[in-house]
């Protein structure tokens, strides 16, 4: 099938499922129904590798997707709704390595998304949501190497009703915190499973307010330096303070640590036993620390005593001792790894 640079699809009525690989000349795709009351039957729109595509533009119903992921388009800058456009069934949206996009601004329609992964995004700075829209039901939370992205923002609804059960913040180097509800005010994420937080060197905490989390079983923290505090709410007033009911381990370093600074004076005896100091293995003095190559490369350490990312080209006759966790995962590039 050959493919105009703009690229209408409308009329493939009974058609599932799309996948645009490789195409060099794509500038555009529309999305659209052929009649107005007519439904499109497209669940999955997959677009990978359309260096010079610039927009897609969703102009109907498109009431039955579920799925959107867009990867290694370059150039790709935004997504357009029209009013009639209808995503109630969207349930996962995927981005990675769109260098262009500089911003996410979620559609209220967007009412049953639950996975929402944005990865790779070296100009992305604004994440939000329509501010009289809540995402009801959102159950993971995923970005990763946004290095100018400083916040994502949630309607204050979400105090009301919320499904989050993963939050991964990783690798975003300007990123100071998630906005929700008023500020200073108590947030309740009754579903919240796993806090991930690595390699946010901007970090003071990850909402100014407080944080209810009665089903968090997993904190794990790295490379965030300034992040002093953890807004868990432990009780207060009459009522006996204790740790989150599900707790079972928060995980990072010692002088990490020892560092915060807690709202609760019992806090940190309420958690010590659940703290587990996990020893980061750091990069060897000859490993010039090269943050942007890193990044770039997709193969990195993260140095947390220099707060840089080092890039590591070639792995030679690699022997570890014991199993060693690593806090920042390793995408391994397409090349060879030899052995001396």
């Amino acid at each position: 099938m050959e493919f105009e640079p703009m690229t209408a699809v409308k009329d493939f009525h009974s058609l599932e499922r799309l996948e645009l690989h490789g195409l060099e000349e794509l500038s555009q795709i529309r999305v659209e129904d052929l009649q107005p009351d007519t439904n499109s039957s497209l669940k999955v729109l997959d677009v990978d590798t359309c260096p010079h595509l610039q927009m897609i533009n969703f102009t109907g119903k498109c009431q039955h997707l579920e799925e959107l992921r867009i990867r290694n388009c370059k150039q790709w800058r935004e997504f357009s709704f029209s009013d009639s456009c209808n995503l109630e069934s969207l349930k996962v949206m995927e981005v990675d390595t769109c260098h262009s996009l500089s911003r996410v601004f979620l559609w209220p329609r967007l009412q049953h998304i639950e996975e929402i992964k944005i990865r790779n995004c070296e100009h992305l700075a604004e994440l939000k949501f329509w501010k009289t829209s809540a995402p009801e039901s959102l159950k993971v939370l995923d970005v990763h190497t946004c290095p100018v992205l400083r916040n994502v923002s949630f309607p204050p609804q979400l105090a009301l009703h919320h499904n989050l059960e993963e939050i991964k913040i990783r690798n975003c180097e300007q990123f100071v915190g998630i906005k929700m509800g008023e500020y200073n005010s108590r947030v309740t994420l009754s579903r919240l499973q796993r806090l991930e937080l690595h390699g946010l060197h901007n970090l003071n905490s990850i909402y100014s307010g407080v944080l209810v989390c009665d089903s968090l079983r997993t904190i794990d923290v790295w490379g965030c330096p300034r992040m002093t505090r953890l807004p868990l709410y432990l009780g207060g007033g009459n009522i006996q303070p204790s740790a989150p009911p599900a707790l079972k381990e928060i995980k990072g370093g010692k002088e990490w640590w020892d560092s915060l600074v807690w709202d609760h004076p019992e806090a940190k005896t309420l958690l010590q036993h659940l703290f587990k100091d996990v020893v980061v293995p750091t990069p060897s003095p000859s490993q010039k620390p090269i943050s942007k190559a890193a990044r770039k490369a997709g193969i990195y350490f993260t140095n947390f005593d220099t707060q840089h990312d080092v890039s590591i080209a070639v792995l030679q006759d690699c022997h570890l001792p014991a199993p060693v966790p690593v806090p920042v995962p390793v995408k391994m590039a397409t090349q060879r790894l030899t052995s001396a």
